[in-house]
């Protein structure tokens, strides 16, 4: 009769039934006695195992020996911050993941088990503060307030604005970055003719730009009518990217209809994938044509936008048929594409650049290495930072440039 998840019962030594079940909010192990004469359930089913950070998977019983195997899927995800001069000695914070850093690196903000099924359905998913050298970190958000959106810092780190729903609807909050009540700032009104949301919030949010059919729209926030901004036969979903002055949106898309395309195995875990070139393309927020900014010498697939702090150049990332990476850049004035870098040892993922515009911290991953922190020197070395540092969504290096998270 449960509404949730019962998997993969297998009979214990003792004759009672055990499986893996979702009923505490997390998947973990359960057991339901039976009755050998009867077959009836004896009494309600008891939890096994208490995991809050972990998945249980495929119980196996070796009824002989009484004994139980199964498969612990177990995450934690960590704020960790770094000197970038020297990364490798980074600083545990809290667990959690972090969203943003306040402009004077003194403190970060993260949301609480981003992850995990329990904390989420039991509303503790919500936003904290806590100082970039250590400490006790703050809750800003309430337990009232739940799917938690965007959130970030104000210009003077004084204040934490968010999005997030509660009895009252979907609103915008400001909260004082070091704890306290937080105040609506304003209502936001989604159109239930773009569900689900596909697309991305302005950086001021006070539009979306949203993926519907064919066509780009911008919807603003206050429910008003959306207006087109472009179509192409496909867009990406995820690709969406705003220029740092909010002038622009680049995404990625095809302009002809999907046929069949190819497999192919994407480094460096030998996922099989397809092979569909695509290109960058780029609208003006308020009002003009659509642009293709990419023209590569050989067909490639593309992925992970990333803007300059300039706002005139993109970078992304280039695949060939032959599963041959780099990283290439496309201007706004329509200038040929050029190669940015290209290291065969290193798979190139997501980036971004540093305050002086010329050196680029990125994500990658080699079969040595795994997914590791790197950096591309303005002289064009590449430079290996964090072993398996994951970067976070979002901005992940202070305005200064000395500090990573």
């Amino acid at each position: 009769e449960h509404p949730g998840m019962d998997l993969t019962p297998d009979w214990g030594p003792d004759g009672s039934l055990y499986f893996v079940s979702d009923r505490g909010g997390s998947r973990n192990l359960w057991r339901m006695r039976i009755d050998s004469e009867t077959g009836e359930r004896v009494g309600e089913p008891e939890q096994v195992t208490t995991f809050t950070d972990a998945q249980i998977a495929g119980p196996s019983v070796a009824r002989e020996a009484g004994t139980m195997a199964c498969l612990v899927w177990r995450y934690r995800e960590t704020v960790q911050v770094a000197n970038a001069s020297d990364p490798a000695k980074s600083m545990t914070l809290a667990r959690g993941g972090a969203i943003d850093l306040s402009p004077d690196g003194s403190r970060v903000l993260y949301r609480f088990e981003l992850h995990n099924e329990a904390v989420v359905r039991q509303r503790n998913d919500g936003l904290y503060s806590i100082p970039s050298t250590g400490g006790t970190p703050v809750r800003l958000t309430p337990a009232s307030h739940y799917s938690i959106g965007p959130a970030r810092f104000s210009a003077d780190g004084s204040l934490v604005t968010y999005m997030a729903r509660s009895e009252e609807g979907f609103a915008e909050y400001r909260v004082p970055a070091e704890g306290g009540d937080p105040v609506r700032s304003r209502n936001i009104s989604l159109r239930s003719d773009f569900e689900p949301p596909r697309g991305g919030w302005s950086p001021d949010w006070s539009f979306q730009v949203l993926i519907r059919g064919p066509g780009l729209y911008k919807v603003p926030s206050d429910g008003g009518e959306p207006t087109l901004l472009a179509e192409l036969a496909e867009w990406q979903e995820g690709s969406l990217t705003f220029s740092p002055d909010g002038r622009f949106v680049a995404a990625l898309g095809w302009e002809r209809p999907a046929d069949q395309p190819r497999e192919f195995i994407i480094n460096p875990r030998a996922q099989v994938r397809q092979f569909r070139p695509s290109d960058t393309y780029v609208v003006p927020l308020h009002g003009g044509e659509l642009r293709r900014l990419t023209a590569d010498p050989v067909p490639t697939q593309k992925s992970y936008l990333s803007w300059h702090p300039d706002g005139q150049r993109l970078t992304y990332v280039a695949q060939t048929e032959e599963n041959v990476w780099s990283r290439r850049m496309a201007w706004l004035d329509g200038r040929p594409t050029a190669l940015f870098f290209d290291d065969l040892d290193v798979t190139e993922l997501v980036g971004r650049w540093a305050p002086d515009h010329q050196t680029y911290y990125f994500l990658g991953s080699d079969p040595q290495n795994g997914e590791s922190t790197y950096r591309r020197n303005p002289d064009g070395t590449i430079e290996l930072l964090w072993v398996n540092g994951q970067l976070p969504f979002g901005r992940f290096l202070s305005e200064d440039g000395t500090l990573l998270y």
